[in-house]
């Protein structure tokens, strides 16, 4: 160190003698100038390419900072220039001659050592210190001249590319964007600016300042050498004042260190938290910030309530400042794509803003409170930085959200954001983007880049901006992930901003609302008056069936107005261009969002409030809206379906695969799909076989369950909106008209029909060609018009107006609507529709004799409830099961209210069926495997798991059933034999037929054939019964539909990928050829058909692939279908806040009674019936299996009375709880638990192992373990008999064996537990825990 010094003062010394050379003395005062600075002969030596003044000031030999000269020949950093210097030394040994003092930015010859003097090397002094004027700084945001570097590569100024010496570009990034942000880079460029300000003795943080002063004067240079800028001296800077903790060698986050950089910044420059910097200036804006204190989860309800009013919970309100905005993503999907790739989902900007409406409320934890917090904003910064979270770290690692987050790149108001008073303020609320900051690759080894938007480059005219605003989109957030978004704010009055006038855009809206609204009303009209005529078709049937109704009729209207609007505009355009265009090529955002604030679509995207609507925690909404608090219309009603894959359309994105005929699918033509239905699922009723194992219960339950979930409206015109064509009239394909085409040699068609009339489903608002004006993918989307939630909605309805219309509302008793004119033997029966036409008029026609009584369709909370009597039975049931639910508690609580009555009795309802479905539907459908795969236990609820349906659940999964129904609909009497009075019609003559249930016995004959006959069995050979291919909705002559067609071509119109790629969704196999196709069926003869009709298995329709595979294990449909409808279970169960085991939903005893829930109990309470198989999904001949309904127990509501309980005994308790510990059990050994949680009574014995009864009573057991081991599993023993076999599952490396059991023991009895093998592989934390629940 000495040493080093010493060198570094003799360098000095040597440096200021030398100085003697460069002038000549003459006399006191006076100097001459050396000859030889004016002349000197290395000038043409230099090589300026080699010049590179972006690293740090250091000697290349000696690490000094003191006196650097950069050699001009080589490039290279030497010390001193005296006889003993390093550069001295250098130019002798490599006759390297002209220097540059980097310091005093003179030039010196060596080893001469004097003064070059030459106005030619002032472009080196410029390269190493550029300075700006006034004039300049003002007059670069009005230009975009390319510049050439020496090397002779052309570059903007300010878009240069800055060097990645290492892992540095997570700084590069913000450094980039912060150099076109206009105040900041126009007060970094002129040094006078912050030159002056003082700091404190030894404060290092001002070299932060200069050093970015330096490197956005050399970004900005029109002079440089090179295209491309080295950000050395600014990241030694960054490191020296971040304490290391941002380096140049090791990956960083952007926006950690921005944020770290703009605090660092403010300070530097003499900023505070009063005191403004020009960092304030241009990001600072300020926030309302709402918070709520919530009570400890764990804490008993009275505890919650007694809190929640005191002071400390009550909400308070403080202001806040910042320099950006942190934006929430929604949780990523965990499935792949057909690339191994996984689901990228793409959120709209707007969706994440909402966090800043002042009405959405998020959970904030930390280690000892929670709390509620909502934010709104009440100023805006002139440039605002939106940061979107998009990653996660905990102890272990780092998760990486890909969610595509698509913004507009223009016009982005944020008006609604703000407070009411702050828009009154706030003129200008509207920002344009200025840079996108994106991260590419996994979250520890990717690496930043940033897209700048040069408005000078933007072209001129609205087409091209837009045409320029969709490459930078595609840029930004289809390719990348968006990371940080900063935007300028901008003025709303550019008249570039829109190229149509709003009298233009509103001519064109009147015109579409004219348009729609008559081809609504002739629509309606002419089905009306079918009705009334008797002359309804079965495709007038199918429409009127899928109507949309109330608000879902007010979405699908509100987006064939926006879809007509975009049309005629285009059409207006396509004249001014005399060219064809897509739709939105040349109309503007701003345009596009004024079309849909004009047409209803706008409001269909805003994030409702959560805030003012009652008892949420309690009861559901009737559309499920905020059910997810964080996201709040996840899972609602009138929502679009949710995709798994991508949607596949002819045309990108909007018509269906096979609108025209003559375009290839995979090189190959898509077969019709009435031939594919003709060859492939014919079967007689003759034919039919019947399941050995379970009923038609089963079947009709799938369909009462699939409109609980789903409910896609067709469009509810008649005739194209284009040209006026009736799409029951004309086979032309036209919107919204995707007729079946029959082919020539049909077997039922004789009489030369061309097609069968088919209606597309109706587009969800801003989807297809307007989709991206909302952030959406650009392609079309349908609409779920019923809620996702397992809830009932097919009683109670899935808006609020169908709600209360269901209700009894003449009486506060909580009871639903009965019909008033007819009784079941005295029994309720749903009430009658008034609507003008009876689409139930079908007694006449079907008993031909016109002198019959008919009657209206049933009104329930489902428009589908008529569409069999089987399913209308289950109706009925269900009505009658909640108003016997109401007057049981009322007698048990007789002081609630109606409401009360009414959503209590309801949200039992839901708990019902999904106890029902869980435990028992869906273990008969895909299997034992795929319930322990999917759908075992309860992992509890989870706010960042979408429930919505997918478009391929409700299009093709969820109608396996259709291959399950029998083509009668059985009626037995008590014997359960086939009714004498009333015999079981065929299918087609139980459509829409609800005077059977008034008029031939009612509901006990129906259910009994449900659950006293077999479903009918799918195999490979005879799928789908003549009664749903041939007879569908045949009430007369007319022609009648084909079921099997209407899906196939239903997933066509949806956009559904083919097979294959359904399959490798899964993990399954894709077969390529016919032997890969025959072992996936296991039926080379169906392999060979499927193969001769579609060309590759990469074309079968999705749901014909599906239900032709050979079942799962234990299970009604193949592997790939019960995937799918696993997943989709999974997700309905875990992203429901309100399931019925999610903690706080119901009480401990609550869940205790819903798990007993027996649907043969809920027959026998609402019928007539008497004695019902205990298991009435399980087919058994009667005896067996049959039970009295006296011997069933009932529901227990003793749970949900309210008020101080009564006076009782002293209880008898006997309960443990215990944990493994430092335990190694051998195998085939009982366990012995020897860390004590709990054991009061001295019942559990550590040292053996064994429980020993000491109170007779019914205990439940429960143990959860843990197993280091690929091969162990678990048994429960009661005096070593074996009672549960362990149910395990594969997580990171361990196996989870668990398992519980209800006993009845009596005294003395022992129960253990023991590890069959493996033993020694249990960890410590596995738990055995047992207690008493009562007493005989």
């Amino acid at each position: 160190m000495m040493v080093s010094l010493k060198r570094e003062r003799e360098a000095e010394v040597d440096d200021d003698d030398s100085e003697d050379g460069v002038v000549a003395k003459i006399g006191r005062g006076r100097v001459a100038e050396d000859r030889r600075s004016r002349h000197c002969p290395y000038l043409d030596t230099i090589n300026r390419s080699v010049l590179d003044f972006d690293f740090e000031k250091l000697c290349s030999i000696s690490l000094s900072h003191i006196n650097v000269y950069a050699c001009l020949i080589c490039g290279k950093y030497f010390q001193g220039r005296g006889l003993k210097s390093h550069a001295y030394t250098h130019s002798v040994q490599f006759t390297h001659h002209v220097f540059l003092n980097l310091h005093t930015l003179k030039f010196y010859c060596l080893p001469d050592n004097y003064e070059i003097i030459d106005s030619s090397l002032e472009d080196i002094t410029y390269v190493l210190k550029p300075t700006f004027t006034k004039q300049h700084i003002a007059g670069l945001d009005k230009q975009g001249k390319l510049y050439r570097a020496y090397d002779g590569t052309t570059y903007l100024p300010g878009i240069v590319g800055l060097n990645n010496i290492k892992a540095n570009d997570y700084a590069n990034v913000v450094l980039q964007a912060f150099s076109n942000v206009p105040p900041l880079r126009n007060y970094f460029l002129e040094e006078e600016n912050y030159r002056g300000i003082r700091r404190p003795p030894g404060d290092i943080m001002f070299l932060l300042v200069q050093r970015f002063g330096e490197l956005m004067r050399k970004l900005w240079n029109p002079r440089n050498f090179k295209a491309h800028v080295s950000p050395h001296e600014m990241l030694q800077a960054v490191v020296l004042c971040s304490k290391k903790n941002f380096q140049i060698t090791k990956q960083g986050d952007a926006v950690d260190f921005m944020t770290w950089f703009l605090n660092a910044l403010h300070g530097a420059l003499g900023g505070t938290k009063k005191k403004p910097s020009i960092i304030t200036k241009a990001f600072q804006g300020s926030m309302r910030i709402f918070s709520k204190k919530l009570p400890h989860p764990d804490l008993p309800p009275e505890e919650k309530e007694a809190l929640l009013v005191t002071e400390e919970y009550q909400e308070q309100m403080s202001e806040s400042t910042f320099l950006f905005l942190t934006l929430d993503l929604p949780t990523a999907p965990l499935y792949k794509d057909e690339k191994e790739q996984l689901i990228i989902p793409q959120v709209p900007l707007f969706n994440i803003l909402g966090k800043f409406t002042g009405s959405t409320e998020k959970e904030y934890k930390t280690y000892k409170e929670n709390f509620l917090k909502r934010f709104q904003l009440t100023k805006l910064p002139p440039y605002l930085i939106f940061c979107i979270k998009r990653f996660t770290k905990n102890n272990f690692f780092v998760e990486k959200n890909p969610t595509i987050v698509n913004f507009p790149i223009t016009n982005v108001d944020l008006r609604e954001y703000l407070t009411e008073e702050a828009q009154v303020t706030e003129k200008n609320t509207t920002y344009d983007l200025v840079a996108n900051v994106v991260h590419d690759g996994k979250p520890t080894e990717g690496a930043y880049r940033i897209h700048v938007l040069h408005h000078i480059w933007k072209r001129q005219g609205c087409g091209d901006e837009t045409n320029n605003h969709t490459d930078v989109i595609s840029q930004g957030s289809q390719l990348l992930v968006v990371d940080a978004i900063l935007s300028e704010l901008t003025h709303s009055t550019n008249p570039r901003e829109s190229c149509l006038s709003r009298d233009v855009i509103e001519k064109a809206v009147t015109e579409a609302k004219a348009t729609v609204d008559s081809a609504y009303e002739y629509s309606r009209k002419e089905s009306i008056d079918r009705v009334r005529r008797n002359a309804a078709s079965p495709s007038d049937v199918l429409r009127l069936l899928k109507q949309p109704a109330g608000q879902t009729r007010n979405a699908v209207r509100a987006a064939d107005y926006m879809n007509i609007a975009v049309t005629l505009l285009k059409r207006s355009l396509e004249k001014r261009q005399k060219r064809s265009i897509n739709a939105t090529d040349l109309i503007s955002k701003m345009d596009l969002q004024v079309v849909a604030d004009l047409t209803g679509c706008s409001p269909r995207h805003r994030v409702p409030s959560c805030k003012t609507t009652p008892n949420l925690d309690k009861f559901r909404t009737a559309s499920s809206v905020c059910n997810n608090r964080k996201n709040p219309r996840l899972g609602s009603a009138n929502t679009p379906f949710t995709r798994w894959l991508p949607a596949e359309y002819q045309d990108y994105i909007s018509l269906p695969k096979g609108w025209d005929p003559r375009k290839r699918v995979n090189k190959r033509f898509l077969p019709l799909v009435r031939v594919v239905s003709n060859r492939i699922l014919r079967t007689a009723n003759a034919d039919v076989e019947s399941d050995p194992l379970y009923t038609h219960l089963v079947t009709i339950f799938g369909q009462w369950t699939d409109h609980d979930l789903t409910f896609t409206p067709h469009s509810p015109v008649i005739r194209s909106f284009s040209n006026g064509i009736n799409c029951d009239k004309s086979c032309e394909r036209t919107e919204p008209c995707f007729p079946i085409q029959i082919p020539r040699s049909d077997p039922r068609f004789t009489n030369r029909e061309e097609c069968i009339p088919f209606f597309r489903s109706a587009a969800a608002c801003g989807s297809g060609n307007t989709g991206h004006i909302f952030g959406g993918s650009n392609v079309r989307q349908q609409m779920n018009s019923i809620t996702a939630f397992i809830d009932v909605g097919q009683v109670y309805g899935s808006d609020d107006t169908k709600a209360r219309f269901l209700r009894n509302l003449t009486t506060d008793q909580g009871l639903l609507r009965v019909n008033t004119r007819y009784t079941d033997n005295g029994r309720e029966l749903l009430p009658f529709t008034n609507m003008g036409a009876n689409l139930c008029a079908t007694r006449a026609r079907i008993t031909n004799n016109t002198s019959v009584e008919e009657v209206p369709c049933f009104l329930a909370g489902d428009e589908r409830s008529n569409e069999n009597i089987g399913l209308t039975s289950l109706h009925t049931l269900l009505m009658r099961e909640h108003n016997r639910l109401v007057r049981a508690l009322a007698k048990l609580n007789p002081q609630w209210d109606g409401e009360r009555l009414y959503q209590e009795a309801r949200k039992i309802m839901a708990g019902y069926f999904q106890v029902i479905t869980f435990r028992d539907y869906l273990y008969h459908i895909v299997g034992p495997d795929f319930i322990q795969k999917k759908l075992s236990t309860y992992p509890g609820y989870d706010e960042n798991v979408d429930p919505s349906i997918s478009n391929v659940f409700a299009t093709a999964a969820y109608r396996f059933a259709h291959l399950m129904v029998q083509p009668f609909m059985f009626r037995l009497d008590e014997k359960y034999q086939e009714h004498r009075d009333y015999p079981s019609p065929l299918l087609h003559k139980a459509f829409f037929t609800p005077w059977r249930v008034v008029f031939e016995g009612g509901l006990d004959p129906i259910l009994r054939g449900l659950a006293g006959r077999q479903a009918k069995l799918n195999t490979q050979n005879n799928m789908m019964s003549d009664e749903l291919r041939e007879r569908l909705f045949k009430f007369s002559t007319e022609l009648a539909l084909d079921l099997a067609s209407l899906n196939m071509q239903r997933g066509r119109d949806h956009g559904l990928p083919g097979y294959n790629k359904w399959r490798k969704f899964c993990g399954l196999s894709q077969p390529q050829n016919l032997s890969e196709l025959a072992i996936v069926m296991n039926n080379t003869v169906l392999a060979s058909k499927l193969l001769d009709l579609y060309g590759t298995p990469d074309n079968i329709d999705v749901w014909l692939g599906g239900v032709a595979e050979p079942f799962v294990r234990g299970g009604r449909v193949g592997p790939l279908f019960a995937c799918l409808i696993a997943t989709q279970f999974q997700k309905i169960r875990q992203g429901d806040r309100l399931w019925w085991e999610n903690k706080g939903v119901f009480t401990e005893a609550q869940r205790k009674s819903l798990r007993e829930t027996s649907l043969a109990r809920i027959i026998c309470d609402n019928t007539g019936i008497t004695e019902v198989p205990k298991r009435p999904f399980k087919y058994r001949p009667r005896g067996s299996g049959y039970t009295q309904c006296k011997d069933l127990p009932a529901f227990d509501l003793g749970p949900w009375k309210e008020g101080p309980p009564g006076p009782s005994g002293r209880e008898k308790n006997a309960a443990f709880s215990v944990r493994l510990g430092n335990n190694f059990p051998e195998a085939g050994t009982p366990i012995a638990f020897r860390e004590v949680i709990y054991n009061g009574q001295g019942s559990y014995d550590i040292r053996t192992g064994l429980f020993t009864c000491e109170q007779p009573g019914v205990y439940e057991f429960q143990f959860h373990c843990t197993i280091y081991q690929n091969n162990a599993n678990l048994d429960l023993l009661h005096n070593g008999d074996l009672i549960v076999h362990s149910f395990t599952t594969r997580q990171s490396g361990y196996i989870t064996a668990s398992g519980n059991a209800y006993i009845k023991l009596q005294k003395g009895d022992k129960v253990w537990l023991v590890a069959r093998h493996g033993g020694n592989g249990l960890t410590s934390d596995s738990y055995f825990s047992g207690h008493l629940l009562f007493t005989e």
